[in-house]
């Protein structure tokens, strides 16, 4: 095998790893936003159903706060619609 030769297959094989690790990136990005997505629906759901006042739905019972805080679940309600599940999908805005 002659030096040219050589040299045109190492060019070939580094095309050919920048061409894949592009789209394992693009697929890990797709994959990224797409669970950032459905953490921030399931916290606001989630929240929301915390500040109805419907927390039994979730099985939760007011037991669950004890030596919190909280005297129920309102308060942690906002925080997880307002903080998690609001910086995900304000995140996922501002990215795109």
């Amino acid at each position: 095998m002659r030096v040219n030769d050589l040299r045109r297959y190492q060019l070939r094989d580094k095309i050919t790893l920048r061409w894949l690790s592009k789209k394992v990136e693009t697929r890990m990005k797709r994959l990224l936003i797409g669970l950032e997505l459905v953490m921030g629906i399931v916290a606001i759901g989630c929240g929301l159903l915390l500040m109805s006042g419907r927390a039994d739905r979730m099985e939760m019972d007011q037991d669950v706060l004890e030596g919190s805080p909280f005297r129920g679940f309102t308060i942690p309600g906002i925080i997880l619609t307002v903080v998690v599940g609001g910086s995900n999908f304000s995140e996922r805005l501002a990215s795109s």
